[in-house]
């Protein structure tokens, strides 16, 4: 039955990317790096294509990692590096560059200098910076706002087609288990956070394809919306649905309201956000206990909560330089999984990650890039609030959902998001004029 089933999944993969080809025939060979790279990055696809049996200890996995991955990955940057110097993109990038971008990705790698594990921040770093050539691919498109809409088209509908398939008839690889045993819904992501996220952002494209073209004119809108709202809540993330209801409510205000009244509302999240973290950790903390405790949840977030705590503490030991892109970890797992039997691996927080691993210099640069492109998507809404409004709503949620996830500097869908937002600006002469 399972091999039935996977054969069926594989065909109507193909039937949706042939109709999805014949929607708009721009999706030409070059947007297929980025789709490739996207689904090998963010997902397990390669470790269960290529499983990789290990007795070595968890630190000597880490340092070691996968081999796939980097043949995969380093043959993937080598054909990026190569079509953008063919095309001559290579020379438009410093037209679109954003120098608050490029110093924190130079910052990331000057870490490495002390860093205990030097090679380790290196190979990492090579893979964010694998996210940025991808970037500039899409940006340098000839129609680059449609490229970016079907390369999470086809991105969307693969994962989730592919996650359902693994939860359903492959059991043994659509299931992670925790250190404690219990199994959780993955599919083809990591974790079930991570499958919940994705949901969440596939179910506001969705909502936001339907809004933009005012009717369901493929079906696979439709196949999309419903997969990712059960996965979603089958996932058991209550984060993701809180996160699939926030993109609703900021989707409704970007296509209901002008753009000063929408400036009205982002000035007030703006500073309500600040407020919050201004506040940290013991107001934020109250707010969250609360919630978790309404919706029937462990109040303290699985350990989150007294972890950030502790985490701040050992991270304070390297205040303003960190330990070293994703170092923290490596240096002070046997810290925390002394005190926290889950046994974490992240933060679940990207503002304390960033903090743990480049430190206050590390965190000060992330703000002041996000507030710089944050300025600019408000500003570029004016001219195209349809589709700047799909990227304002994605950043808004990415942001949010780092309050108890860790995904900011990693190679994920979340961080290539918030990259777009920091060099996406020029439109093609199409959707300007339809603009």
């Amino acid at each position: 039955m399972g091999l039935v089933a996977l054969f069926a999944c594989f065909f109507v993969i193909i039937i949706f990317l042939k109709l999805d080809q014949k929607e708009w025939p721009g999706f030409s060979y070059r947007l297929w790096i980025p789709l490739l790279w996207l689904l090998f990055t963010s997902t397990r696809i390669i470790s269960i294509l290529f499983p990789v049996k290990s007795n070595q200890e968890i630190i000597s996995q880490y340092l070691e990692g996968n081999v796939y991955n980097r043949i995969i990955f380093s043959l993937l940057i080598i054909i990026a590096l190569a079509v953008l110097w063919k095309n001559k993109y290579i020379f438009d990038i410093k037209e679109k560059i954003n120098l608050w971008m490029i110093i924190l990705y130079l910052f990331a790698l000057l870490s490495m200098i002390w860093a205990v594990y030097p090679l380790v921040s290196f190979k990492r770093w090579i893979i964010i910076f694998g996210h940025l050539l991808m970037v500039y691919l899409v940006v340098n498109h000839e129609d680059n706002l449609r490229a970016f809409e079907h390369l999470l088209r086809r991105y969307f509908f693969i994962i989730t087609s592919l996650s359902l398939l693994l939860v359903k008839f492959f059991k043994n690889l659509g299931f992670e288990r925790t250190v404690h045993g219990t199994r959780v819904w993955a599919g083809v992501m990591t974790h079930k956070n991570e499958l919940g996220a994705a949901c969440a952002l596939a179910i506001i494209f969705v909502i936001w394809r339907f809004l933009k073209n005012k009717n369901w004119t493929i079906m696979f809108e439709v196949v999309v919306l419903l997969i990712s709202f059960y996965l979603m809540t089958r996932s058991g993330s209550v984060t993701a649905i809180i996160l699939a209801l926030l993109g609703v409510l900021l989707l409704f205000v970007v296509s209901k309201h002008d753009i000063n009244k929408i400036k009205k509302f982002l000035a007030l999240y703006v500073i309500v956000f600040i407020l919050i973290m201004i506040a940290w950790p013991g107001f934020l903390n109250n707010i969250l206990t609360s919630l978790f405790s309404a919706l029937g949840r462990e109040t303290t977030l699985t350990g989150r909560i007294p972890m950030w705590g502790d985490l701040i503490k050992i991270g304070s030991k390297h205040f303003w330089l960190g330990s070293g892109y994703e170092n923290f970890w490596l240096t002070s797992f046997s810290q925390v999984w002394s005190k926290y039997s889950f046994r974490p691996n992240q933060a679940h927080n990207g503002y304390i990650e960033i903090f743990l691993n480049l430190g206050l210099a590390g965190f000060i640069l992330f703000i002041i890039y996000l507030i710089n492109s944050f300025r600019k998507v408000v500003r570029l809404m004016e001219g195209n609030k349809t589709f700047y409004g799909l990227i304002l709503v994605y950043v808004i949620m990415i942001l949010f959902n780092n309050i108890t996830e860790a995904f900011f500097l990693k190679p994920n869908l979340e961080w290539f998001l918030l990259l777009y937002m920091g060099v996406v600006g020029r439109e093609s002469k199409e959707l300007t004029v339809q603009s």
